[in-house]
């Protein structure tokens, strides 16, 4: 949104036969005072860099080997910047993109509608019963 963007992690593993998901960390971010200097692509790139960095950290602080990695966006336009290796962008998006290469890989970052991202719930102006009764978190 205009407002504010965020990251969640989860683990996903299997233990005897029963699969479980597990929250890790998430972090959430205002966007700048002066909103109009960023727009939202941007702000939701800004959101897939903080998720490459967290990605790092969570690799690098648990002592667990991990099988396979997913990062996920709700942003089609950040997928595009990401996959895309031929394209010019400005220098922002530059900066941001070749960041989030070297913390992950090109291949593990996905497509989710934004219905089915928690994340999005963390960046919303929500109220307590409203949190309670309709939403992931």
């Amino acid at each position: 949104s205009n407002v504010a963007y965020g990251v969640s992690s989860y683990l996903r593993y299997e233990k005897d036969g029963i699969v479980k998901c597990v929250f890790i960390m998430g972090k959430s971010r205002l966007a700048p005072i002066k909103s109009k200097s960023l727009s939202i692509p941007r702000l939701e790139l800004q959101a897939a860099v903080i998720a490459s960095r967290m990605k790092l950290q969570i690799v690098n602080e648990l002592s667990i080997k991990f099988h396979k990695i997913f990062l996920w966006s709700d942003s089609k336009t950040v997928l595009c910047y990401i996959y895309n290796e031929v394209a010019t962008f400005p220098v922002y998006v530059i900066h941001r993109i070749n960041e989030i290469r070297q913390n992950t890989a090109i291949d593990s970052w996905n497509y989710v509608n934004t219905k089915l991202n928690p994340t999005d719930d963390a960046i919303r102006q929500l109220n307590f019963t409203t949190i309670t009764k309709a939403y992931i978190w």
